[in-house]
């Protein structure tokens, strides 16, 4: 199973990196160690002509590996994931661990078949619990768990070079198509903060008041009126 610090999340878990990444794979490896994660596999990142397809043509692949050995959960993150000690939520201190056991808690209650344990919601979040929301439109796909029955429809239906719809967009897409993406309240899993892009590099990026901003912005403003 993989696990976080005491809880079973999904059956296993991949994070997807580079050869030539080592910062990355050292900060997943201080990851690893300091929050107890047991059965997060290293992935060896594909790359393609088509550098924006690189990324989902990673994640596809997982699917289909996953597929072939009939997994039923599977967690996904891109080695520029980060997990911090405190979650940002306005006006109240709250611990990581103690936000990974409400949302535990709740995944126990209710019907999901997307998780995104961090995102850049696009539109309003729509509550489902105190811990778990809907996510009609979003970016990012660096910390997400994801069920058998979606990932092989993803897998069966899209087709990047046509549609053009990468995963970060494809997942709560498929809210639309008969299926649950949620996201975590407060987001759990932030993207790291210095890292530079090894396919489009541009310097090191910090997403996190943008992050910040658009969770205020579509939640957090929302139910505090």
């Amino acid at each position: 199973m993989f696990r976080v610090l005491d809880y079973n999340l999904a059956d296993i878990g991949y994070f997807i990196n580079l050869e030539k990444s080592k910062d990355r794979l050292d900060h997943v490896n201080n990851l690893i160690t300091k929050f107890n994660i047991k059965n997060l596999n290293r992935f060896e990142a594909l790359t393609d002509q088509l550098h924006v397809f690189s990324c989902t043509k990673s994640h596809l692949k997982i699917f289909e590996e996953c597929s072939k050995n009939n997994v039923e959960t599977v967690f996904i993150a891109e080695d520029d994931f980060n997990i911090e000690d405190y979650c940002y939520y306005p006006n109240k201190v709250v611990k990581f661990e103690d936000a990974l056991k409400n949302v535990y808690d709740d995944l126990q209650k209710v019907e999901w078949d997307v998780v995104l344990l961090g995102c850049n919601p696009k539109e309003d979040l729509i509550p489902i619990t105190d811990n778990l929301v809907k996510v009609p439109k979003s970016t990012g796909a660096w910390a997400y768990i994801i069920k058998k029955r979606a990932y092989e429809f993803i897998l069966k239906n899209s087709n990047y070079r046509v549609d053009y719809i990468a995963i970060d967009d494809y997942l709560p897409l498929l809210n639309t198509k008969g299926f649950i993406t949620l996201t975590t309240i407060p987001m759990i899993v932030n993207h790291g903060v210095g890292f530079e892009s090894t396919l489009n590099p541009r310097g090191p990026v910090n997403y996190n008041v943008w992050f910040r901003g658009s969770y205020d912005k579509h939640y957090y403003s929302i139910i505090n009126k």
